[in-house]
């Protein structure tokens, strides 16, 4: 359900702001989508340029929220790290293979050259 739309001309442009509200079957909560679309005038697609959902929490479990939100974002900040230090590690330790593959053919004698 549109609640409020709004067109811009732009020049050759159409601008079109928009504020709905949503039923979200998969979070059983109401939802408020808000974005932008823009369409050529020469064109019949509209494109969207932005789009924001949001979901509206009441003031009496707001903080409760923002904590759990807070402690989901330093969990996945340690992953992170986590897995950033496992990619370092694994190309260090390919580095160190390709050097002592490079190391092991220094003086053989290589077939076809002197």
């Amino acid at each position: 359900e549109s609640r409020k739309m709004v067109y811009f001309e732009l020049g050759t442009s159409t601008l079109c702001t928009f504020d709905e509200l949503l039923d979200s079957a998969s979070f059983g909560v109401h939802a408020r989508g808000s974005g932008s679309l823009i369409r050529e005038n020469c064109s019949s697609s509209w494109f969207i340029a932005s789009y924001h959902l949001s979901f509206p929490i009441p003031n009496d479990i707001a903080k409760g929220i923002t904590q759990k939100i807070q402690s989901f974002d330093q969990l996945n900040q340690v992953k992170k790290a986590d897995e950033a230090a496992a990619e370092l590690l694994a190309e260090l330790e390919r580095e160190e293979v390709e050097k002592g593959q490079k190391n092991s053919t220094k003086g053989k004698k290589v077939k076809g050259k002197r």
